[in-house]
């Protein structure tokens, strides 16, 4: 059995597909306005994340453990951020 994870775009359009890109969908962060938020995983030490949500979330790596912070300072929602292992 295959599992994946497709995103779609309010048009129902496919934003982003792991059968096409070969991504694993790792976690969901909703950040409030005002709040900073910060996770790690080490779990997946050594490998490479990326987040479709462009700015909004710094990616780093000390040790080698992905790590996703995001400062919800000027946020005026709650942003979504999806954060997948390539």
């Amino acid at each position: 059995m295959k599992f994946g994870v497709t995103l779609l775009k309010a048009d129902s359009t496919v934003l982003v597909s792991s059968d096409s890109f070969g991504i694993v969908f790792v976690d969901l962060m909703a950040v409030s306005p005002g709040v900073s938020a910060t996770r790690s995983f080490p779990a997946f030490a050594g490998r490479t994340f990326k987040t479709l949500s462009g700015s909004l979330a710094q990616l780093s790596y000390p040790a080698g453990v992905p790590t996703v912070s995001v400062n919800g300072a000027d946020f005026t929602k709650i942003e979504k951020i999806y954060i997948f292992s390539l």
